[in-house]
């Protein structure tokens, strides 16, 4: 589901979304690169979640050294950088694991040795949820631009609600 961060309540929408989404014990992994700019949301979300402790995973680039935390988990929540084609900031939420292929056309980042299409066949018993916030500069460069921090607040304001509840 693509969720438009100027919509009012946003933030409601994505937890709406996120607890049909999350099932069991959850992980949150985060991806990205933080020397490409906007492909350092993963990181941002991370750093922001941070006080959740184990619950959240700052993997940056090497989701594959997480392959046994994610097989462990009920539910593996991936944040990441997304190219979806909408304005920058806005959020696309899926499982992965009903994800039609065509959908994995964009999810194989160059920056990320482990495509998420082969993660998903990796760890088959565990459901793996994208949260992808579109980017608006991937350039070499460090810290996020303004529209994709506030989508990424919105998403960290998600993600506090729904795991507050579980």
């Amino acid at each position: 589901m693509k969720i438009h961060i100027d919509e009012g309540r946003c933030v409601l929408k994505v937890v709406e979304v996120l607890k049909k989404a999350l099932r069991g014990q959850v992980k949150v992994f985060c991806l990205g690169n933080k020397l490409r700019k906007d492909d350092g949301v993963g990181s941002y979300v991370a750093e922001k979640l941070s006080d959740l402790g184990e619950l959240v995973i700052d993997a940056e680039l090497s989701l594959e050294n997480y392959a046994r935390e994610i097989s462990q988990v009920d539910t593996a929540l991936l944040i990441d950088a997304v190219n979806f084609g909408s304005e920058p900031g806005d959020l696309l939420i899926c499982e992965l694991s009903e994800a039609k292929e065509d959908l994995f056309s964009f999810l194989i980042f160059p920056t990320h040795r482990m495509p998420l299409y082969l993660l998903r066949r990796v760890s088959r018993e565990t459901d793996l949820v994208l949260a992808g916030v579109q980017p608006a500069d991937t350039d070499f460069g460090t810290g996020l631009s303004n529209r994709v921090r506030m989508g990424a607040d919105v998403l960290v304001e998600a993600i506090r609600r729904v795991l507050a509840v579980r």
